[in-house]
């Protein structure tokens, strides 16, 4: 990757990314196996990293009582205690050391059926990060220069930081009911864990109003010391139970009715503090993920369906989808800031732990499509 000025910030090389895995049929009959994998996936670092941290990027801000202008106003400032600025204007240094990011993925399967229509299986999936690409205030910089390194690892400015952690286990239970007599369904349940300090490309945890961030490979997750503290926990993307069910049913008649129903359990909160050098919520007034759950959410979808046929190879499919039938209403993001000034000096939220967002409410779709 090169810097605005054609330099070559970085090369990363020696990326190899094996996948490996083997299947037993232990029955030797085509429809029992024992399986498992591992694979590396390396990260194809976006372009972002270029644009804001190798670009001399700027950014400005200006105090004045005007609507329109852009000149500072003494005024204005001395009434707010803060001073326009602009920030930025360097080409952010980089670790000569630095590794490429990636991802280990372990499988273990087992997958057995029954009476020649059913099918039933069971899976033990883990996901770690190996290594991150990430940028963080260099402590012994006399600027305040931030550079871009492997957190945990190598350069002077990587061991300041701890190592990202993204650490996911996951045991999957499914059961399937092949098409016959007119009728087939699916189950599953997931029972899963993921704990780390590093959310990743983007900071999700307290949805646009928490942190909020997607900036790939330079998130704010490692930009500075005090950002660290309490940082490791459930991630904002663990869920501990998920089940989900599918069927459908058609009749000889072209008619068919389908169903689909997920469950998720809830989410973990944080609480979230307020960074007056940021202007966002970055600070971890508590161990991550260590103030309840979000709410429970179902889901009911149901659609049905009519196929006309016009010809031999020609029909007409008639179709009624309803998305979510329930209508539940329930909070699918909820406010983790916990106050609005920097420090743990008491909830000055009123709307903490309630919710952002919600989800979408029962909506009816109808449909025509000609097959030929």
């Amino acid at each position: 990757m090169k810097d605005q000025f054609g330099v070559t910030a970085f090369t990363l090389k020696n990326e190899f990314a094996p996948r490996l895995g083997f299947i037993y049929d232990f029955k030797g009959n085509g429809q029992d196996k024992v399986y498992g994998s591992f694979s590396r996936y390396y990260e194809q670092v976006p372009l972002d990293l270029v644009i804001r941290s190798l670009s001399v990027e700027r950014n400005p801000t200006t105090y004045n009582f005007s609507a329109t202008a852009y000149a500072p106003n003494a005024a204005a400032e001395a009434a707010l205690g803060t001073p326009s600025s602009i920030v930025g204007s360097y080409v952010e240094p980089v670790d000569k050391n630095l590794k490429g990011s990636y991802s280990d993925e372990i499988i273990l399967g087992v997958e057995t059926t029954y009476n020649n229509l059913y099918v039933f299986g069971a899976k033990y999936i883990r996901r770690y990060l190996g290594r991150a690409i990430e940028d963080g205030l260099d402590v012994n910089s006399p600027l305040g220069d931030y550079f871009i390194m492997n957190p945990g690892q190598s350069s002077p400015a990587g061991v300041t930081y701890p190592q990202a952690i993204r650490d996911y286990t996951g045991f999957e239970y499914t059961a399937q009911r092949r098409l016959s007599d007119h009728y087939t369904w699916q189950l599953s349940y997931l029972w899963s864990e993921l704990k780390g300090n590093y959310e990743g490309a983007f900071q999700g945890i307290g949805g646009a109003d928490g942190t909020g961030q997607l900036d790939p490979n330079i998130n704010a997750a490692f930009d500075l010391p005090e950002f660290i503290v309490n940082s490791y926990g459930l991630l904002s993307g663990d869920r501990t139970h998920q089940f989900k069910a599918n069927g459908s049913y058609e009749w000889d008649s072209g008619v068919s009715l389908g169903a689909n129903f997920v469950f998720q359990s809830g989410t973990p909160i944080s609480r979230l503090g307020y960074h007056n050098g940021y202007g966002r919520y970055e600070l971890f007034l508590k161990d991550r993920g260590t103030e309840g759950w979000s709410p429970n959410t179902t889901r009911l979808d149901v659609n049905l369906a009519y196929a006309l046929k016009v010809t031999k190879k020609q029909s007409l499919h008639f179709v009624l989808e309803v998305t979510n039938l329930l209508d539940s209403q329930t909070a699918t993001v909820v406010d983790q800031r916990f106050n609005f000034a920097q420090g743990d000096i008491g909830q000055t939220n009123p709307n903490y732990k309630h919710g952002f967002y919600f989800q979408a409410p029962r909506s009816v779709r109808v449909g025509i499509r000609y097959s030929f």
